[in-house]
């Protein structure tokens, strides 16, 4: 699998690195590959209740440590046909980066950084099922599963980090003009 392509956007759990990748692809018209929407439909699509968020992360994980490189294919594959560019949104995984720059011809790394108080709160803002717990406790269980491990330790390897404010706006006009410059080279 080739892609021309791709923009990889990575940040710990509830830095905003959804939203933001959501809000790119829909402006800009990219497909969006994302690692948690492929384990939902995975849960769907074989009657495995996916209630908790441990249960997805203890999934994904279980993926990338059985075969990393089918598991991204699969994410690919369930995301989209279209690949000269293709914008890639939840990377945890070190190996999964490598992976991904290894079947582009250029890629975007993008880190969205934002601090823990700033997480805490969309986290407990969240209106996601999958996020019953809705404490602190729980917050940091979440932000502790080996899923999460590696994704500090992949800021290091971004072409550009986001300095998460409180304005979304803010936060995307950052992502949009590196991505406009990045594009346009």
């Amino acid at each position: 699998m080739k892609i021309n392509s791709s923009i990889v956007i990575i940040g710990e759990i509830c830095s905003g690195k959804s939203t933001l990748a959501r809000r790119l692809a829909e402006d800009v018209q990219l497909p969006k590959a994302s690692f948690g929407g492929y384990l939902l439909q995975y849960c769907k699509d074989n009657g495995i209740p996916e209630h908790e968020r441990g249960d997805l992360q203890n999934m994904g994980q279980q993926m990338i440590e059985d075969d990393a490189p089918s598991f991204l294919h699969k994410v690919i594959n369930f995301s989209t046909t279209e690949l000269s560019i293709v914008l890639f949104e939840g990377v945890r995984h070190e190996i999964i980066l490598r992976e991904i720059s290894g079947m582009s011809g250029r890629t975007a790394t993008i880190y969205v950084e934002a601090s823990y108080s700033q997480r805490l709160s969309r986290y407990l803002a969240r209106q996601k099922e999958i996020d019953t717990g809705k404490t602190e406790a729980d917050f940091l269980t979440a932000s502790r599963h080996p899923v999460e491990r590696e994704v500090p330790l992949l800021k290091e390897k971004c072409s550009f980090v986001i300095e998460s404010s409180d304005s979304a706006d803010n936060d995307y006009e950052q992502l949009k003009q590196f991505i406009s410059k990045w594009l346009s080279k």
